[in-house]
């Protein structure tokens, strides 16, 4: 919080509240030395996002071609 003050008008005194915070505002951390889960689900994760990411893909680009394909047989 700043409060302005203002002693002479040709000057302008900033003055900077500080107060410590109380244990409830304090943001709670745990400091973890060792890796929160193993390489291998890491790894895991990660293949199964690549295989549903490019499933999706997939799908979305048949749906995609099926409309476009259906507009432009109508056009000719």
């Amino acid at each position: 919080m700043v409060v302005m003050d203002t002693i002479d008008p040709t000057k302008i005194v900033e003055v900077e509240v500080l107060r410590d915070k109380t244990d409830a505002e304090r943001p709670r951390v745990e400091v973890v030395d060792e890796p929160l889960c193993p390489a291998s689900e890491v790894r895991r994760a990660v293949i199964a996002g690549a295989i549903t990411s490019g499933l999706f893909g997939a799908i979305i680009g048949m749906a995609l071609g099926y409309v476009l394909g259906l507009r432009d047989g109508r056009e000719e």
